[in-house]
């Protein structure tokens, strides 16, 4: 049988680590062991050169041996046969695909309320810096348009709990600037809550509106809002402007604690959290000590911090522009350098602040991911995609798609005609072809890979810059991850269950 090594070697300060890409469980050898499973298929000889090399007893080359042989033959570990590797590459039928929506954890509707914006974010995905997706507009979503995509909605859910599956129910209103049309948010959640009030609703804003009316209805039924805040002043006012260019941070602050203050004043505990956007030019330090200077304004709250990615934008370009012709204040490598500082504080509670911690501790939440996508999608034909209608969400004018990211590519149906099975079927097939192609089934990263129909082209292949820069980061991801495993950062106390995953060994 030809087999191949399916490895990435990598190490750290302390230790040296082999990640096996099949399985993604990683351990920690020495120079025999790796010896060992590198020649594991053409040992004739290997014994005679590990006593010559590393003065071994045969006792210990076969105790040794033994182990790897243990992880090779039982655990599939090191070597891989594509064959064996890649899916059976088939079309799956409307029925196959409709066993596998009703089993997803997720039931979601985004109602994207407005393609309209008061912000001209330079990262945005709507901006002419995404030449791909689809652009600012005045279209709104009517009532109408609403109401029979949150019909439709409760009616697959009635599905859903026929085959046992009692999930919580979430709608969530997505722009544009889904305020702007706030009095169609308004209305949706009354017609919902008549449907079922058990129902969880969610906005995404970027903050600038927030009068006394919105803040009293959004505290009074407790919606969880997720607001779009970089950070300190400067990270957040070089990208999020007005229409005018006008800087928004100001406002934002403002907002968030006037409805912070009517949420106090009624009893509310509803958490809100930020979306805070990153990329190389962001002193990572000063967004953390933002968020501990407004930690008691903000609370109770959780920032997830993401960074811009660089697919498919020329954003990257132009903030590269600015630095060079000095339009902005930037520093090169803020990112990178800062995160050393955080990493640094995060880890000495002697100088840091308990609130600093738990800011920082999302940003090494993130570190774990590839464990926790290991065990969820990556058996599944799926892999660690959303499953098919999982999420829906719906545009202005009433089309379906998959994602709220996906823009225009892909619809599945409107509002009017229900859903298009035929359409669903065929993204699905797609992106499983992709997934059961060589390509995809020898890549380094693909049980840690996030690739997702967001990432997939109308030809039907995955976007070439996601694919190669998801495999470029990957041993530097790896490196940061099992750096802080050795340092016994905060955040593996809380996950302990991934500790799991890590094969310790001795050193023979």
């Amino acid at each position: 049988m030809n087999k191949s090594l399916f490895i990435i070697e990598f190490q750290t300060k302390d230790q040296q680590y082999i990640y096996d890409c099949g399985s993604s469980k990683i351990i920690n050898v020495n120079n025999k062991l790796k010896h060992i499973i590198k020649n594991f298929f053409n040992s004739n000889s290997e014994y005679n050169y590990m006593k010559e090399v590393y003065d071994l007893t045969e006792k210990e080359y076969k105790s040794m041996r033994n182990y790897i042989n243990l992880l090779i033959n039982k655990y599939n570990m090191f070597y891989s046969n594509n064959s064996n590797n890649a899916y059976i590459n088939s079309n799956l039928s409307k029925n196959e695909i409709q066993e596998i929506m009703y089993e997803s954890p997720i039931s979601q509707l985004i109602l994207i309320v407005t393609n309209n914006c008061n912000l001209r974010c330079e990262y945005c995905v709507y901006s002419d810096k995404y030449p791909k997706d689809i652009g600012y507009s005045k279209l709104n979503m009517d009532f109408n348009t609403a109401k029979l995509a949150i019909d439709s909605f409760f009616e697959l859910n009635k599905e859903r709990k026929k085959r046992g599956l009692n999930k919580d129910i979430h709608i969530s209103f997505y722009g544009g600037e889904p305020l702007l049309n706030f009095d169609l948010i308004k209305k949706s959640i009354g017609y919902a809550k008549r449907i079922n009030p058990e129902t969880k609703f969610y906005i995404t804003t970027n903050g600038t509106i927030m009068n006394d009316e919105i803040a009293d209805f959004l505290a009074n039924n407790n919606i969880f809002i997720t607001f779009s805040l970089d950070g300190y002043k400067e990270n957040h006012d070089r990208n999020r402007v007005f229409v005018n260019n006008k800087k928004s941070f100001d406002m934002v602050v403002s907002n968030i604690k006037k409805l912070q203050s009517v949420k106090k004043s009624l009893n509310v505990e509803m958490p809100i959290t930020f979306n805070c956007c990153l990329d190389s030019y962001t002193d990572l330090d000063k967004v953390v000590s933002f968020f501990e200077t407004y930690y008691y304004d903000f609370y109770p709250f959780f920032t997830t911090f993401s960074q811009i990615k660089p697919f498919n934008t020329t954003y990257y370009e132009w903030c590269d522009e600015q630095y060079n012709n000095g339009t902005l204040s930037l520093v090169k490598d803020a990112f990178q350098d800062s995160r050393k500082i955080v990493k640094n504080k995060f880890l000495n509670k002697d100088i840091s602040t308990k609130e600093y911690r738990q800011v920082a501790n999302a940003i090494f939440f993130n570190e774990l991911s590839f464990l926790i996508r290991n065990r969820s999608g990556n058996n599944s034909v799926l892999k660690n995609s959303c499953l098919p209608l999982s999420k829906i969400a719906v545009s202005p004018e009433g089309n379906l798609f998959l994602c709220e990211k996906m823009c225009e590519k892909f619809s599945v149906g409107d509002i009017n005609n229900g859903i298009n099975w035929d359409e669903i079927c065929d993204v699905t097939n797609k992106i499983i072809s992709f997934f059961s192609s060589e390509k995809c089934t020898t890549c380094e990263a693909k049980s840690m890979c996030d690739a997702c129909f967001m990432f997939l082209e109308e030809d039907g292949t995955m976007s070439k810059e996601f694919c190669e820069r998801r495999v470029k980061s990957l041993k530097k991801e790896l490196e940061d991850h099992l750096t802080l495993y050795e340092e016994e950062a905060d955040i593996f106390s809380i996950l302990n269950e991934n500790k799991n995953n890590i094969l310790s060994i001795s050193e023979g």
